[in-house]
Protein backbone atom coordinates (compact mmCIF):
# COMPACT_ATOMS: atom_id res chain seq x y z
CA UNK A 1 0.00 0.00 0.00
CA UNK A 2 1.21 3.85 -0.90
CA UNK A 3 0.42 6.52 1.28
CA UNK A 4 1.17 9.74 0.28
CA UNK A 5 0.25 13.05 1.75
CA UNK A 6 -2.31 15.60 -0.06
CA UNK A 7 -2.67 18.36 2.69
CA UNK A 8 -3.46 17.58 6.08
CA UNK A 9 -4.49 14.42 5.06
CA UNK A 10 -2.67 11.13 4.32
CA UNK A 11 -3.97 8.92 1.38
CA UNK A 12 -3.39 5.20 0.61
CA UNK A 13 -3.48 3.97 -2.35
CA UNK A 14 -3.34 -0.33 -2.72
CA UNK A 15 -0.90 -1.02 -5.48
CA UNK A 16 -3.00 -1.90 -8.18
CA UNK A 17 -2.57 -5.99 -9.31
CA UNK A 18 -1.14 -6.57 -13.13
CA UNK A 19 -4.73 -7.41 -14.37
CA UNK A 20 -5.79 -3.96 -13.51
CA UNK A 21 -2.87 -2.46 -15.03
CA UNK A 22 -5.12 -2.40 -18.78
CA UNK A 23 -8.36 -1.25 -18.47
CA UNK A 24 -8.48 -2.37 -22.54
CA UNK A 25 -7.90 -5.70 -21.86
CA UNK A 26 -10.03 -6.26 -19.21
CA UNK A 27 -12.93 -4.62 -21.53
CA UNK A 28 -12.45 -6.60 -24.54
CA UNK A 29 -12.64 -10.06 -22.09
CA UNK A 30 -15.85 -8.25 -21.02
CA UNK A 31 -17.15 -7.53 -23.91
CA UNK A 32 -16.41 -11.00 -25.42
CA UNK A 33 -17.42 -12.74 -22.39
CA UNK A 34 -20.94 -11.01 -22.42
CA UNK A 35 -21.42 -11.48 -26.19
CA UNK A 36 -20.47 -15.56 -25.84
CA UNK A 37 -22.21 -15.61 -22.61
CA UNK A 38 -18.49 -17.93 -21.60
CA UNK A 39 -15.59 -17.08 -20.13
CA UNK A 40 -14.22 -19.95 -21.80
CA UNK A 41 -15.46 -19.01 -25.48
CA UNK A 42 -14.05 -15.48 -24.88
CA UNK A 43 -10.53 -17.28 -23.88
CA UNK A 44 -10.64 -18.49 -27.10
CA UNK A 45 -11.46 -15.33 -28.85
CA UNK A 46 -8.83 -13.76 -27.20
CA UNK A 47 -6.06 -16.25 -27.19
CA UNK A 48 -5.83 -16.56 -23.27
CA UNK A 49 -6.99 -18.76 -20.59
CA UNK A 50 -9.88 -18.74 -18.91
CA UNK A 51 -8.54 -17.95 -15.61
CA UNK A 52 -6.96 -14.81 -17.02
CA UNK A 53 -10.35 -13.70 -18.42
CA UNK A 54 -11.82 -14.48 -15.49
CA UNK A 55 -9.21 -12.72 -13.54
CA UNK A 56 -9.64 -9.52 -15.76
CA UNK A 57 -13.02 -9.66 -14.73
CA UNK A 58 -12.89 -9.61 -11.31
CA UNK A 59 -10.33 -6.65 -11.21
CA UNK A 60 -12.77 -4.76 -13.23
CA UNK A 61 -15.45 -5.67 -10.97
CA UNK A 62 -13.40 -4.52 -8.24
CA UNK A 63 -12.37 -1.56 -9.81
CA UNK A 64 -15.90 -0.34 -10.66
CA UNK A 65 -17.18 -2.00 -7.24
CA UNK A 66 -19.94 -3.80 -8.85
CA UNK A 67 -20.56 -7.13 -9.68
CA UNK A 68 -21.22 -7.58 -13.66
CA UNK A 69 -21.94 -11.15 -14.32
CA UNK A 70 -24.33 -13.13 -11.86
CA UNK A 71 -22.44 -16.67 -11.93
CA UNK A 72 -24.28 -20.44 -11.45
CA UNK A 73 -21.85 -22.69 -12.70
CA UNK A 74 -20.36 -22.83 -15.74
CA UNK A 75 -23.46 -20.39 -16.73
CA UNK A 76 -22.92 -16.60 -16.59
CA UNK A 77 -25.57 -14.01 -17.10
CA UNK A 78 -25.22 -10.13 -17.20
CA UNK A 79 -26.43 -8.46 -14.13
CA UNK A 80 -28.65 -4.65 -14.22
CA UNK A 81 -24.66 -3.26 -14.02
CA UNK A 82 -22.80 -5.17 -16.28
CA UNK A 83 -25.65 -4.58 -19.23
CA UNK A 84 -25.00 -0.63 -18.35
CA UNK A 85 -20.84 -1.53 -19.03
CA UNK A 86 -21.82 -3.25 -21.93
CA UNK A 87 -23.72 -0.99 -23.44
CA UNK A 88 -21.01 1.70 -22.74
CA UNK A 89 -17.85 -0.02 -23.49
CA UNK A 90 -19.10 -2.19 -26.73
CA UNK A 91 -19.08 0.35 -28.95
CA UNK A 92 -15.21 1.78 -27.73
CA UNK A 93 -13.72 -1.69 -27.44
CA UNK A 94 -15.16 -2.33 -31.27
CA UNK A 95 -14.06 1.41 -31.98
CA UNK A 96 -10.56 0.40 -30.53
CA UNK A 97 -10.55 -3.11 -32.75
CA UNK A 98 -11.50 -1.44 -35.93
CA UNK A 99 -8.70 1.15 -35.19
CA UNK A 100 -5.93 -0.05 -37.43
CA UNK A 101 -8.55 -0.62 -40.46
CA UNK A 102 -10.12 2.82 -40.13
CA UNK A 103 -6.84 4.57 -39.59
CA UNK A 104 -5.59 2.79 -43.08
CA UNK A 105 -8.72 3.88 -44.85
CA UNK A 106 -8.61 7.60 -43.29
CA UNK A 107 -4.91 7.72 -44.42
CA UNK A 108 -5.63 6.54 -48.01
CA UNK A 109 -8.96 8.11 -48.10
CA UNK A 110 -10.66 5.34 -48.62
CA UNK A 111 -14.30 5.85 -49.32
CA UNK A 112 -16.68 3.31 -49.12
CA UNK A 113 -20.54 3.03 -49.41
CA UNK A 114 -23.57 2.52 -51.42
CA UNK A 115 -24.89 5.87 -53.41
CA UNK A 116 -28.77 6.11 -54.33
CA UNK A 117 -29.45 7.95 -57.24
CA UNK A 118 -32.85 8.68 -58.62
CA UNK A 119 -33.07 9.70 -62.61
CA UNK A 120 -35.51 9.45 -65.33
CA UNK A 121 -34.58 7.20 -67.92
CA UNK A 122 -33.24 9.76 -70.35
CA UNK A 123 -30.97 11.04 -68.04
CA UNK A 124 -29.57 7.21 -66.52
CA UNK A 125 -29.13 6.62 -70.59
CA UNK A 126 -27.34 9.36 -72.06
CA UNK A 127 -26.04 11.81 -69.27
CA UNK A 128 -25.13 9.65 -66.16
CA UNK A 129 -23.14 6.83 -67.29
CA UNK A 130 -19.75 8.49 -68.51
CA UNK A 131 -20.47 10.53 -64.99
CA UNK A 132 -21.22 7.11 -63.31
CA UNK A 133 -17.81 5.49 -64.82
CA UNK A 134 -15.74 8.23 -63.87
CA UNK A 135 -16.85 8.34 -60.31
CA UNK A 136 -16.74 4.46 -60.09
CA UNK A 137 -13.18 4.91 -61.31
CA UNK A 138 -12.27 7.78 -58.76
CA UNK A 139 -14.21 6.07 -55.80
CA UNK A 140 -14.34 2.27 -56.50
CA UNK A 141 -15.75 1.26 -52.97
CA UNK A 142 -18.30 2.93 -53.61
CA UNK A 143 -21.56 1.17 -55.13
CA UNK A 144 -23.39 3.43 -57.03
CA UNK A 145 -27.10 2.44 -57.48
CA UNK A 146 -29.36 4.12 -59.92
CA UNK A 147 -33.26 4.38 -59.66
CA UNK A 148 -34.97 4.79 -62.58
CA UNK A 149 -37.97 7.54 -61.51
CA UNK A 150 -39.60 10.36 -62.94
CA UNK A 151 -38.23 14.08 -61.81
CA UNK A 152 -41.22 14.38 -59.32
CA UNK A 153 -40.98 10.83 -57.94
CA UNK A 154 -37.01 11.43 -57.81
CA UNK A 155 -37.12 14.38 -55.57
CA UNK A 156 -40.18 12.88 -53.38
CA UNK A 157 -37.73 9.49 -52.56
CA UNK A 158 -34.28 12.30 -51.74
CA UNK A 159 -37.74 13.86 -49.28
CA UNK A 160 -38.10 10.46 -47.86
CA UNK A 161 -34.32 9.90 -47.30
CA UNK A 162 -34.95 6.28 -49.84
CA UNK A 163 -31.93 7.91 -51.86
CA UNK A 164 -29.10 10.30 -51.67
CA UNK A 165 -29.74 12.39 -54.46
CA UNK A 166 -31.99 13.18 -57.58
CA UNK A 167 -30.88 13.90 -61.41
CA UNK A 168 -32.81 15.19 -63.94
CA UNK A 169 -35.14 17.96 -65.08
CA UNK A 170 -36.48 18.91 -61.68
CA UNK A 171 -38.78 22.54 -61.11
CA UNK A 172 -39.90 23.91 -57.89
CA UNK A 173 -37.32 22.84 -55.40
CA UNK A 174 -38.43 22.95 -51.77
CA UNK A 175 -36.36 25.30 -49.77
CA UNK A 176 -35.02 22.57 -47.61
CA UNK A 177 -32.66 20.32 -50.38
CA UNK A 178 -29.45 21.60 -51.47
CA UNK A 179 -29.48 21.76 -54.87
CA UNK A 180 -26.87 22.92 -58.09
CA UNK A 181 -27.91 23.13 -61.57
CA UNK A 182 -25.95 22.21 -64.12
CA UNK A 183 -25.66 22.82 -68.12
CA UNK A 184 -25.11 19.97 -69.96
Amino acid sequence: MLKFPVGNTLISIMQRHYYKQNRLKQLRAFCNTARSRSMSRAAEQMFLSQPSVSLLIQALEKDLQSRLFERQGPKIQLTHEGKMLLELALPLVEGLESLPETFHDRCNNTVSGLLNIAAGESTTLYLLPKIVDHFSRLYPQIQVKLHNVPGREGLAMVMRGDVDMAVGPITQIPDEIWYSPKVC
